[in-house]
């Protein structure tokens, strides 16, 4: 267990600082970024999000930092019907959601 700046037991990796945005023209990063901030948005942990889409936590996180290799199309769809979602909005680049 990890010890946030209060000396409190904590169950999550402290945050990346200096985080830097995919770009718009990295199709894995804008979807990542993009699924991590519905998810965000919806309350849902990586693991609420992986059992409502039948897939592992393992393939959220790597979907969510955009390292998935040979990312399937119906993964996505999975992931973006557990966010209450379709595929489009999750693949617009920042800023430009229309939900």
């Amino acid at each position: 267990m990890l010890e946030n700046r209060n000396s409190k037991p904590c169950l999550a990796a402290p945050k990346e600082k200096n985080k830097v945005m995919p770009s718009p023209n990295d199709l894995q990063g804008v979807f990542g970024h993009n699924v991590k901030m519905r998810r965000i948005e919806l309350g849902m942990t990586q693991d609420d999000l992986a059992n409502k889409a039948y897939v592992s936590v393992d393939t959220i996180k790597r979907y969510e930092r955009g390292t998935i290799s040979g990312a399937q199309l119906c993964f996505a769809y999975y992931i973006a019907k557990a966010l209450n979602t379709t595929i489009d909005p999750l693949l617009l680049p920042f800023g430009n959601s229309q939900e």
